[in-house]
């Protein structure tokens, strides 16, 4: 399974005396552009959000790839303006919202990381989905339960697999997809903490895609809850990288 190694721990040293004094550079705050994503969509910055009455018709991709998600439907479109964490701003869906975006090269290998709250799961409760691919070869997150929002991904190219027993509603996460065709695995995270895998994503997903953030592959059970953040990089992260992006939203949002 994509390997997730453990956080860093940090050492202390003992400070000696000296009579000289030097002074370390500063180092630039980290940035999701940094490990060059394929898609970035950040809620917090507002001029990437086009709205009209706190409704959205379209959220920029900032990964400079320009996979901005629009939605022309007044009565499909989340809110903006209504909803924060962390005193940031995050879209709020209703169950019947949906942002979507053609995308002609999704990768063979990615980490997907998504930070979103789960409300309810309402009717049909089992397929409500934060974000899908749909094409020929595709894959959901989803609930996985008809009462519990367990994380599930639904594939059409491995077994799916979820984060385990533990109801999601109703607090924020990192939801953390990682396949890896090099491998052919795939694994599950939340907040870090590894959930299930599977071994034998042999066969890559399609490159043409219909991006959906805040529904499923069908779009008739859409998200009911926030979506803060989506970021996909076209490549497993190092245990250095993985620390670094998921430090970045932890402290950002708040989680």
């Amino acid at each position: 399974m994509p390997s997730q190694p453990p956080l860093p721990i940090g050492k202390i040293g003992k400070a000696g005396i000296s009579n000289s004094a030097s002074l370390s550079p500063t180092s630039s705050p980290f940035s999701p552009l940094n490990l060059s994503p394929v898609l970035w969509f950040d809620a917090s910055d507002v001029s990437t959000i086009t709205q009209s009455a706190g409704a959205v018709s379209q959220w920029d991709d900032k990964s400079g790839n320009n996979y901005h998600v629009t939605q022309g439907t007044a009565t499909n479109q989340p809110t903006t303006g209504t909803r924060t964490l962390n005193s940031l701003n995050v879209l709020d869906f209703d169950g019947t919202d949906r942002l979507l975006a053609s995308v002609s090269d999704y990768p063979e290998t990615a980490t997907v990381l998504i930070v979103g709250e789960v409300d309810t799961l309402g009717t049909s409760g089992f397929s409500r989905s934060l974000f899908s691919i749909d094409g020929a070869a595709d894959y959901q997150e989803e609930a996985g339960n008809s009462t519990q929002y367990l994380f599930q991904i639904n594939s059409t190219q491995h077994t799916n697999i979820k984060q385990g027993t533990t109801d999601l509603i109703g607090s924020p996460h990192i939801f953390q997809y990682v396949h890896d065709l090099d491998t052919n695995s795939a694994a599950v995270y939340v907040d870090g903490v590894a959930g299930g895998s599977a071994n034998n994503y042999n066969t890559a997903y399609s490159a043409t895609q219909s991006l959906q953030v805040g529904a499923n592959r069908a779009q008739n059970t859409p998200h009911i809850g926030g979506i803060s953040e989506i970021i996909i990089y076209d490549k497993v992260l190092t245990a250095q990288e993985n620390t670094d992006v998921l430090d970045y939203l932890t402290n950002k949002w708040g989680l």
